[in-house]
């Protein structure tokens, strides 16, 4: 998600009725048809819980906009659907009702700013900033609270950096900043420092010399542009003043710049090049954060101390390559990213010519720069190959994979079947199922041959429905060492699991005993190290982490184990981590001689936690 939409959880406790407030919102009209009316008031009810039921609210809204389009009632949903879709994270379908409001005529203009302001938000998520600014401005009066005023400032903020207003951006980011959490806040001073990079001489120092409040982050990083623009023009005194006056800025805020510049490396500086607009914006604001714990800036003495820039790729390979110039400059000794695409390519080319390495968040690079691209994320058909190797190692020979009618399907599929003939196993069967398919019935029957274990390469949600099914049919997942079951016949579950959360435990652990996956990360609160990351990512971000967190974190940690070491130049910090073993939350991270992933990064088992019965859990399979 966004960071946009990262700040709109606070939607959690935002929009609900409230007996103080101030609302242009006219009141629910009381004719028209009394069954419209009923359902709206349920709908209500479910909006204003605590976002267990928030799903259901915005299904409900659509309905009642949909079933009584002429009903008075009708714009009240309408708004209200796009407003608990916001709560539920789905921005697109936000746009859709709001702007079905905005559009209609002969409603209350109340009801019409509400859903401009609304809108706004929902437009500046997706990354459609141009049009996103006009319905923010238009909608400001109809904000009725401190969280929604903080939203509408993200947005804001957002918005106009990313459609050339940026010294206009900076008091928004200085009041988004406010309210902001730590994770929040380490991303607007990344963002702080790359809009004012961007800004020309003459309007950094109009937006300086316009400045009202001096303790404000902005001037943390507007002061030092607008001190080295003085320095380079020979007035040196003005330039001093400037200068301590955001130094005295950066020490309140409690902002630690890395200390290094020039062409000269830090071995504490670390860069990042990150999608944080363009279409890929929401994978690069999961990112920041896996590297935002990795700088520490959650809790005192807690991270793995580094300090991150984060630059903006735009989702675009050319401006991509340029960043890496940034970070040169800035005096970073390695960098993390991009994610994927042209700009994975594109810095690998700038990085190689400047001497930096880079560990490349790209689960499928096309190429690599020996030597210095280091590929840290793991594909899905490198998670199915060592599953393959696991169950190898324990004795399995026949296998039988059972795969959705997908591209992925079928790719990772066949990676795990390629990896099993070059073992000299064999696949005794396979079948396919319609990639949407919730019922697996007929499709396990078609698995009647001898085999050992299963691999199924989906995401776990669709997994839970396929483990019971397989019980039904006496197929029992076991543990590759536990005895027969007393009825049916022992089998080995193996699978990627992708997206596995605590939601599996819950509804298919019991049909997954001794299962097998590789999802690429999983939130064990008995791992000690993994425990400690979900802890400090759930204070500084209010949700559990994913993979992609964890990979940029582990990406961190290389490279600050490199540097410790005793490197200091970045050839050095390159051949640091060309021969490191980094003890990660995906695994011992290692490296082979083309730059990707050697080790088999981390698997998981499904089991039931020592001591108490009949708790299930799933725990890391660490060596």
């Amino acid at each position: 998600m966004t960071v946009i939409a990262a700040v709109a959880l606070m939607l959690a406790t935002t929009g609900c009725p409230s007996h103080t407030r101030h609302t242009l919102v006219p009141k629910v009209p009381t004719h028209g048809d009394p069954q419209a009316r009923s359902r709206y008031q349920q709908a209500q009810q479910k909006f204003e819980r605590d976002g267990a039921e928030t799903a259901a609210a915005v299904t409900e809204f659509e309905a009642i906009a949909h079933d009584y389009p002429n009903d008075p009632v009708a714009p009240f949903a309408q708004l209200y659907a796009g407003i608990s879709a916001l709560r539920a994270g789905d921005a697109a379908r936000a746009q859709t009702s709001l702007a079905a409001l905005e559009a209609r005529t002969g409603i209350d203009d109340g009801l019409i700013i509400r859903a401009r302001l609304f809108l706004g938000i929902a437009l500046a998520t997706q990354g459609k900033h141009a049009d996103a600014v006009a319905r923010l401005r238009a909608g400001e009066r109809s904000i009725e609270n401190d969280d929604e005023r903080t939203e509408w400032r993200a947005a804001m903020a957002e918005s106009l950096s990313n459609t050339g207003a940026g010294a206009e951006s900076l008091a928004y980011y200085d009041g988004w900043y406010q309210k902001a959490r730590a994770s929040e806040r380490a991303y607007i001073t990344g963002r702080l420092r790359a809009v004012v990079d961007a800004l020309p001489a003459a309007e950094a120092r109009r937006a300086w010399d316009g400045l009202k409040d001096h303790s404000a982050p902005s001037v943390a990083f507007l002061g030092l542009r607008v001190a080295a623009d003085l320095a380079a023009s020979g007035d040196a005194a003005a330039a001093v003043q400037v200068r301590q006056a955001s130094n005295q800025a950066r020490r309140r805020l409690g902002l630690e710049f890395g200390r290094g510049g020039g062409a000269i490396s830090d071995p504490r500086r670390l860069g990042a090049i990150l999608p944080l607009s363009g279409k890929r914006a929401q994978l690069g604001q999961r990112v920041s954060q896996g590297l935002v714990l990795a700088a520490g800036a959650v809790g005192p003495g807690k991270g793995i101390g580094v300090d991150v820039t984060v630059r903006d790729s735009h989702s675009d390979g050319g401006a991509a390559a340029d960043a890496v110039d940034a970070l040169v400059r800035d005096g970073v000794v390695a960098i993390v990213g991009p994610i994927a695409g042209a700009s994975v390519a594109a810095v690998g080319e700038r990085a190689a010519s400047d001497g930096i390495p880079v560990v490349s968040l790209d689960p499928r690079p096309q190429a690599s720069q020996p030597g210095i691209m280091f590929h840290i994320a793991q594909s899905a058909e490198d998670r199915a190959r060592a599953l393959a190797r696991w169950a190898h190692a324990h004795g399995v020979r026949d296998f039988a994979v059972m795969a959705p009618k997908s591209g992925y399907g079928r790719a990772v599929g066949g990676a795990f079947a390629d990896e099993v003939a070059k073992l000299g196993g064999q696949i005794v069967v396979s079948t396919e199922y319609e990639a949407q398919e919730t019922s697996f019935g007929k499709v396990v029957h078609r698995l009647r041959k001898p085999w050992q274990a299963i691999f199924i390469p989906d995401r776990a949600a669709r997994l839970a429905l396929i483990a019971p099914a397989l019980a039904a049919t006496n197929l029992v997942s076991t543990p590759i060492d536990g005895a027969k079951p007393k009825h049916g016949r022992k089998i080995l579950l193996l699978s990627t699991a992708e997206a596995l959360d605590a939601d599996y435990i819950r509804s298919a652990a019991r049909y997954s005993a001794g299962a097998v996956f590789a999802p690429g990360f999983y939130p064990d609160r008995l791992d000690p190290g993994i425990d400690d990351f979900v802890d400090r990512f759930g204070e500084a971000a209010g949700r559990p982490p994913s993979s992609w967190e964890a990979y940029a974190y582990d990406a961190a940690k290389v490279v600050r184990e490199a540097a410790a070491s005793g490197a200091r130049s970045r050839a050095e910090v390159a051949a640091a981590i060309a021969g490191s073993r980094t003890r990660g939350l995906t695994g011992t991270v290692r490296f082979g001689a083309d730059g990707r992933r050697a080790d088999d990064g981390l698997l998981f088992t499904v089991t039931k936690r020592a001591g108490t019965g009949d708790v299930w859990v799933i725990r890391a399979l660490r060596d």
